[in-house]
């Protein structure tokens, strides 16, 4: 062969490593991108890593002792060259050249978003819209570990809103940009839906007992709407996250029971019914700085009431005050 010849076949032969070295670049930022989303597993990873070095030390081995082993040789035939071959076809400029601007534009475009929960046995609905669409909404559940992956999540090079809304949370407007994903914790990035447990005194107790209607509205401004109803349930209710009654809580009511001279097995009648409470659905969520108001309806006639304004705490604890109303009055209805 003479040197011209020699030369060019140099450089065809450079100029092929090179476009396979920037083919293996792309693929290795592809799988990083996309373990990126799919979430490191550093076990997965130290154990591929393990059988690499010791395939690479048997190989090594058999070099310096000037042995070939059978499975050296068999990687040989039936690995290596294939491998090699199919570079060849791929690492064409073609081929780069879609390679590269297809992984461009899934990197530019595409997105992930990762929900966890404080709380790792927590169960319940997640979903995730575009703020700018309507009805693209995707629901999930949260899995062992209290998460949950929505993949892929569209998204553009300058970011996309989308709403992020969880049971027992109040739902959020974040951006989501390509290349890095997003990650939301429960209870930090969403904040829990206020709680409020609303126990019925003597008269709301007994009107409960007496066929009564339990209703809570919310008022904002001058306008009301109904945002929970109950009713053949003596008993206290539960509104919104549930919550978890402490001994305080329990020795507050003793006292307040004390205070209205309530007897001993009236007073632990209430002690039971109270620390047992009904949970309420409600239309909407509540959400801090909502002003509720609670009362027993009883034949049209108000038996108990109580008022408050929610606030992003723990449990909300309200004793509705009885509601004494002349006998001769002629109910409104």
């Amino acid at each position: 062969m003479t040197a011209p010849a020699a030369k060019d076949t140099e450089k065809q032969d450079a100029g092929e490593s090179a476009r396979i070295l920037l083919f293996l670049v792309i693929l290795a930022t592809a799988s990083l991108w996309l373990q990126h989303h799919l979430g490191f597993e550093l076990k997965k990873l130290g154990m591929v890593a393990l059988v690499g070095a010791i395939w690479g030390s048997m190989g090594k081995l058999a070099d310096w002792f000037g042995v070939k082993s059978t499975a050296g040789a068999f990687f040989d035939s039936f690995v290596r060259a294939p491998l090699r071959g199919l570079l060849r076809r791929v690492a064409k400029p073609g081929a780069l050249r879609v390679a590269g601007g297809a992984l461009a534009v899934l990197m530019a475009l595409l997105s992930s978003v990762t929900v966890r929960s404080e709380l790792p046995d927590e169960r319940g609905a997640v979903s995730i819209a575009p703020v700018d669409a309507a009805g693209a909404v995707r629901v999930d559940s949260l899995g062992p570990g209290g998460t949950v992956r929505f993949l892929p999540v569209i998204t553009s090079p300058f970011g996309r809103e989308f709403r992020i809304d969880a049971e027992g949370y109040l739902p959020v407007s974040i951006p989501v940009y390509p290349l890095i994903s997003r990650r939301v914790v429960l209870g930090r990035d969403l904040a829990a839906v206020p709680s409020v447990l609303f126990r019925p005194f003597v008269e709301g107790m007994v009107g409960m007992l007496d066929g009564g209607r339990f209703q809570v509205m919310r008022l904002r401004g001058t306008s009301s709407e109904v945002v929970a109803t109950d009713s053949g349930h003596a008993t206290s209710f539960l509104l919104g996250r549930p919550g978890t009654v402490t001994e305080a809580m329990r020795g507050l009511w003793g006292l307040e029971l004390d205070a209205a001279q309530i007897g001993l097995e009236p007073k632990a009648d209430f002690l039971m019914r109270w620390r047992r409470p009904h949970q309420v659905a409600t239309a909407s969520k509540l959400a801090p700085n909502d002003r509720l108001v609670a009362e027993i309806v009883v034949r049209c006639r108000v038996k108990a009431r109580a008022e408050v304004i929610l606030s992003g705490g723990p449990l909300i604890d309200v004793l509705m005050l009885d509601v004494i109303t002349d006998a001769g009055e002629v109910p409104p209805c």
